[in-house]
C-alpha cells in the first residue's frame, strides 16, 4: 500500500504547489536535488518579510479557517530543551556528562543557526492521502485569503 499512498500525497501536494505559487507570504520549500518526499506533514515556509504579522498569528488564522497546521515542527530543539541545558537525562545522576568516561565537554553550547532559523520560518500543514480535489481546492482558497489578509 505504502507505495500508492506516497503517490497520492505527492500528488496532492503538486496540486497544492501550483495553488499557492503565486502567494507572496508562503511557498513549498524546494526539494533537494534527487530527493522523493513521502509527506508525512507538509512544511511549508512563512515569509515574514513579506508579512503584516508573524508566523504565529498566519498560522492562527489558517487554523481559523480550519487548516490543520503547527507553527513548529517541535516545541524546541534537542539542545534547548530542559532535559539537555540542565543536563538532567537520567534523572538527578548528571549521565552521561557526569561519567568518568565521558571526556567531552560537560559545558558545550550547541548553536544551530540554521536550524533555529527554520523553525522561525516553517510550519506543518497535516493532511492525508484520501485529500480529494475539492479538499486541495478549499486549502488552496484558504491559503488565498490568508495571503490577502496578511500580505504587504
Amino acid at each position: 500500500k505504502l507505495p500508492d499512498i506516497v503517490a497520492r500525497r505527492q500528488t496532492i501536494v503538486g496540486m497544492l504547489g501550483e495553488g499557492i505559487d503565486d502567494l507572496s507570504t508562503v511557498s513549498l520549500p524546494p526539494l533537494i536535488d534527487g530527493a522523493e518526499a513521502c509527506y508525512w506533514f507538509l512544511r511549508m515556509r512563512f515569509h515574514a518579510e513579506r508579512a503584516t504579522g508573524d508566523k504565529a498569528a498566519f498560522c492562527q488564522a489558517l487554523i481559523a479557517e480550519g487548516l490543520p497546521v503547527t507553527p513548529s515542527y517541535r516545541a524546541a530543539l534537542p539542545h534547548t530543551m530542559e532535559w539537555f541545558v540542565q543536563r538532567r537525562v537520567f534523572g538527578t545522576s548528571g549521565y552521561p556528562w557526569a561519567s568518568p568516561a565521558y571526556k567531552g565537554d560537560r559545558h558545550r553550547q550547541f548553536p544551530c543557526p540554521n536550524a533555529d532559523a527554520t523553525m522561525d520560518a516553517h510550519f506543518n500543514l497535516h493532511f492525508h492521502e484520501h485529500w480529494t480535489a475539492q479538499d486541495v481546492a478549499d486549502a488552496i482558497a484558504i491559503f488565498q485569503k490568508v495571503d490577502a489578509a496578511f500580505k504587504k
